[in-house]
């Protein structure tokens, strides 16, 4: 009766959830006026973390390491994806305040660098990687800029038909 006895126990662990809101920011930057601040928000508990801006072009490569769930880092100017291909630059026209901080609904600054911001419209990812395990282990936060002339001379305006007004 008092033999030892095998028993089945089945664990199962889940990655707390990491995310950011809102996903997509943007800017339209005539200059001498300040271009302003933007605020996101990141989410997750105790989730340590550090944010890095890259160019968009590089989006499908960041992706595709976030759906491998490969380990990802910012290290020297450059973001690290852990898929065997070149390390991604990181882009100088965007601060990211702090660019470190630990998730808890932790509220984090996007300033533009006026003096870095290309004339015309650009666009760059800013992605907050996870420093441990998180589910996703990075996420996304699209940005879109227009920066026009000072006399915003560049900007051209077409007028808006409404059909069957």
């Amino acid at each position: 009766l008092n033999s030892p006895q095998d028993i089945t126990v089945t664990l199962t662990v889940t990655a707390p959830p990491f995310f950011v809101t809102p996903t997509v920011v943007t800017w339209t930057y005539i200059p001498p006026t300040p271009p302003g601040t933007r605020t996101v928000t990141v989410n997750g508990t105790g989730i340590s973390w550090h944010a890095g801006v890259v160019p968009m072009d590089t989006l499908q490569r960041i992706q595709d390491a976030i759906a491998a769930g490969r380990l990802m880092a910012i290290n020297n100017g450059f973001l690290a994806l852990g898929d065997g291909g070149e390390d991604v630059p990181i882009v100088d026209y965007i601060d990211v305040s702090p660019s470190s901080s630990t998730a808890n609904q932790t509220g984090v600054t996007l300033s533009l660098i006026p003096a870095n911001v290309p004339y015309g419209f650009n666009q760059a990812a800013v992605v907050f990687v996870a420093d441990g395990v998180a589910s996703p282990p990075a996420v996304v936060v699209r940005t879109s800029v227009l920066r026009t002339q000072p006399d915003a001379s560049d900007l051209f305006y077409v007028p808006l038909i409404v059909a069957g007004q």
